[in-house]
């Protein structure tokens, strides 16, 4: 007899799948006819012990249902991290996003105690907003740099060298011949 989803095997009854709301009607019958099969691998056959089936079943049962939970979470949290406006969140909102998302991955894992598939999700959103957000910060940079009245003020050479290693600075330093700095468009990626 079912009740409230979880099997008993007796003489008079089957196991027979859940209803196709619980968990979808061609995945459901799919993973009841594994516990069925591995039921009868394991030796039990009608008219066994229902106490130890009912239990058997149980944790097949609910540990079928934690991974479709946790798998269909990681889809959505995928979903929204892919969102277009991601990029373009202020830091503290961005930092405040993945440090969720990796509350939930924790949740996940130590729930299904299997490697969360959003990492992937993580590591490339994470690369798309630093790359944004740097891009950013240095286009702000270039039109301040640009835009501001500059006055050359005495450094020692070694400064000046170091500077000068810095690409997205050196077209703003005086030229060795002592000019004036080429103000020369600096191209960011």
């Amino acid at each position: 007899s079912t009740a409230a989803g979880v099997m008993h095997l007796n003489a008079s009854s089957d196991v027979s799948p859940p209803p196709s709301g619980a968990m979808g009607a061609s995945r459901g019958v799919a993973a009841w006819e594994d516990v069925r099969q591995k039921l009868q691998d394991a030796g039990f056959t009608e008219g066994g012990s229902p106490d130890l089936v009912e239990v058997w079943v149980l944790e097949a049962m609910l540990e079928q249902v934690k991974t479709a939970v946790w798998d269909h979470t990681q889809n959505r949290i995928r979903l929204l991290l892919q969102l277009p406006n991601m990029i373009r969140m202020r830091l503290d909102e961005y930092t405040r996003v993945m440090s969720a998302t990796y509350t939930m991955m924790a949740f996940g894992e130590a729930l299904t105690a299997r490697p969360a598939i959003l990492r992937g999700t993580v590591w490339s959103t994470s690369r798309d907003y630093f790359s944004h957000f740097h891009r950013s910060k240095l286009a702000t940079l270039q039109t301040s740099m640009e835009s501001d009245f500059w006055q050359p003020y005495p450094a020692a050479s070694s400064l000046q060298r170091q500077l000068a290693s810095i690409q997205e600075i050196r077209a703003y330093l005086p030229s060795e011949k002592g000019g004036v700095p080429a103000r020369a468009a600096v191209s960011f990626p």
